[in-house]
């Protein structure tokens, strides 16, 4: 059992492994697809064209988990400090990002008061633009009234 586990590994993670894979699940799930859409529409040979599709898939699903990789590696948490010495990190390279980070903190602060003078503009204009409105409404309410009444 295990040889014919090694077998399927080797066969499946060579070069051509990701197009493989990339093209099985797509095939599986265009038929999937079909079947479901005869299924769905009463069409003939449904059952059967969604009990092979489904075999199918599930098929692809177990053998998609032969195909083994190796985790990608982590970087190093610590290898963003500079140490001088084990356990010790360089202050200065702490101060920068500090530096960094209040630049960026800055920045967004103008950009958020920025805003806030943009909102400020708006709320003005909508509020002379709502009054405007209502100006022509009663206006036009009067005319009515005096073509009522003429």
């Amino acid at each position: 059992m295990k040889t014919i586990i090694e077998q399927v590994q080797r066969t499946l993670s060579g070069k051509k492994r990701e197009r493989f894979w990339h093209i099985c699940y797509n095939w599986g799930a265009a038929v999937v697809l079909i079947g479901a859409m005869f299924k769905i529409l009463h069409l003939p040979y449904a059952n059967v064209l969604l009990i092979v599709a489904m075999t199918a898939e599930a098929l692809i699903f177990f053998l998609s988990g032969f195909d083994y990789q190796d985790e990608p590696h982590e970087p190093d948490k610590q290898s963003a400090f500079t140490s001088t010495a084990p356990g010790r990190y360089r202050i200065d390279t702490c101060e920068q990002k500090i530096d960094q980070l209040s630049r960026q903190l800055n920045q967004i602060n103008l950009f958020v008061s920025h805003m806030e003078r943009n909102l400020q503009e708006m709320n003005m204009l909508y509020q002379s633009l709502s009054e405007e409105l209502q100006r022509d409404q009663e206006q036009r309410e009067t005319e009515d009234e005096n073509d009522i009444l003429i």
